[in-house]
């Protein structure tokens, strides 16, 4: 879905009938060529309603692929992991938090904010500390995705080996608990609607399949 505030027609381009066809032979044409810059929109400049450290909020002034002029609204959430955590005992750890703009409480894996400059995986191994006090042993990638189509941020998904390692250390303004789970029971979580978040019942989705549960 594209999230357009307004439109205006370059005069300087074909008529209705022509765009038409032209737009006809572009399909045509990027079905051969995923990459076409014929589909590609383009910045004109950059306008920011608002921007804090966690989220940001823009209307771009842009060209559309057939030249039109347009404002395209621009989501700028901050980059962020989610880990699955499975312990020696093949349980998995999760948390519960008050997600405030829900107004509810959901169950999720480990998760947290990727800081500028930080690697994903190192960011991965701190949040599963600060969160549950665990350490991570191992780490494997299931995915790297943009969470919906106005966000420009990326969501990286992991499966980590986890060991009991200490206490949690939350950021300020953090309160979560974890706990540790079977399968069984998230599939319950998921069912009875208490495991909400979209990408991390897609990573759970993922977790199953790659580990054959």
């Amino acid at each position: 879905m594209n999230v357009i505030t307004d439109s205006k027609p370059n005069p300087t381009k074909n008529s209705t009938s022509n765009s038409t066809t032209k737009s006809t032979s572009n399909s045509t044409s990027s079905s051969k060529d995923p990459n076409s810059s014929s589909l590609r929109w383009e910045k004109v400049q950059e306008h920011v309603i608002f921007r804090n450290q966690y989220i940001g909020l823009r209307n771009d002034e842009v060209t559309r692929p057939d030249g039109a002029s347009a404002h395209y609204a621009v989501i700028e959430n901050r980059n962020f992991v989610n880990v699955f955590c499975q312990t020696p005992s093949k349980g998995f750890l999760m948390v519960r938090q008050y997600r405030y703009p829900w107004g509810c409480f959901s169950w999720e894996p480990p998760s947290g904010i990727i800081e500028e400059g930080e690697d994903p995986a190192l960011a991965a191994k701190r949040e599963v500390e600060e969160e549950t006090g665990h350490k991570v042993i191992h780490l494997t990638p299931l995915f790297k995705v943009h969470p919906f189509a106005m966000c420009a941020g990326w969501a990286h998904v992991y499966i980590a080996q986890v060991e009991s390692g200490g206490k949690q250390h939350l950021d300020p303004g953090e309160f979560l608990e974890w706990k540790e789970m079977t399968e069984g029971e998230i599939d319950h979580l998921v069912s009875s609607g208490e495991f909400l978040h979209g990408m991390s019942l897609l990573g759970w989705l993922k977790v199953k399949a790659s580990l054959g549960l």
